[in-house]
């Protein structure tokens, strides 16, 4: 976890404008600095300020908190596993971030918390038709061939994955999982080869659009300092998630786009189950099993 937070400090420092390390917002003992903890770049100012002072200046990591829970579709409860990444901004993206830096001076005898609270993600989603996204951003691809041939590609994609959920998925925790292909998992993104992104130059990242329908791994197995990865879909049992796809494209400051949308049915994935009584044993294949009367689940 600390690793993330650390991640999503520096990816929020580095979207913001500069200023300069001779600002006089940071003159002084912390406890005199008029940063502004209501913008953003009253962060910016705050590591220009390590810079400025360098080992005379004690800045803690920063400690994230999620509040307001809210996205694309207007509030919403917070997901199981409160944590986020690229594939939650649709559902999450207005979500409130309070990030907290503890920071002392060399002679000076005040510690300064400095609070600065921001929307995760203030871009909108522009939903586009495949092709016509591919057709829109030329430069985002290898070549014009793969522009032109992107949402056949695509397709291709989105069918593979929805038999690979069908055929391949294992039970969970009452949850369908599967993992997806090494390019669309996080934080793995970029990971194969341009042909496998559809002749992608940038992350081909699949987004949520149905709350908590992934698979989130702790891959520390430390309760007290967890390392969150996202696998891959996770739906329940009897039900049905939503996904896109998105990526980084030029001009995208003000928005993001969502292309190849598709939904992966656990409706139709079955299951086993053994049921006994005294020395009677029945397997019970349904989507949602059940014992019938006089009999329990072994």
């Amino acid at each position: 976890m600390k690793r993330t937070i650390i991640a999503i400090a520096m990816i929020f420092a580095l979207t913001l404008v500069a200023v300069p390390l001779s600002s006089a917002a940071s003159d002084g003992c912390p406890n005199t600095w008029s940063i502004d903890t209501s913008s953003s770049s009253g962060v910016q100012e705050l590591l220009q300020a390590k810079q400025k002072y360098g080992s005379n200046m004690a800045m803690s990591d920063p400690k994230v908190e999620y509040s307001e829970w809210a996205g694309q579709l207007g509030p919403l409860p917070a997901p199981e596993i409160k944590w986020l990444s690229d594939e939650n901004s649709f559902l999450y993206g207005k979500t409130k971030i309070t990030t907290t830096y503890r920071v002392q001076l060399k002679d000076c005898s005040e510690t300064v918390n400095f609070r600065f609270v921001r929307v995760w993600d203030e871009r909108n989603f522009s939903q586009l038709d495949t092709a016509a996204f591919a057709s829109n951003n030329n430069n985002a691809f290898l070549d014009f061939t793969y522009a032109a041939s992107f949402a056949k590609c695509m397709q291709d994609k989105i069918i593979f994955l929805k038999k690979n959920f069908n055929a391949n998925s294992k039970l969970s925790k009452n949850k369908w999982q599967v993992t997806w292909p090494t390019e669309l998992q996080f934080p793995f993104y970029g990971g194969g080869s341009s042909s496998s992104k559809c002749g992608l130059l940038r992350d081909l990242m699949p987004v949520s659009l149905s709350p908590n329908c992934k698979q989130i791994v702790d891959v520390k197995g430390d309760p007290t300092n967890p390392s969150f990865v996202s696998f891959g879909p996770s739906v329940a049992i009897g039900s049905k998630c939503d996904y896109g796809f998105t990526t980084y494209v030029p001009l995208s400051e003000n928005s993001k786009p969502l292309f190849g949308l598709f939904s992966l049915d656990a409706s139709i994935l079955k299951t086993t189950i053994s049921c006994v009584n005294g020395k009677v044993v029945k397997k019970i294949v349904a989507v949602k099993p059940v014992c019938p009367k006089g009999f329990k689940k072994h």
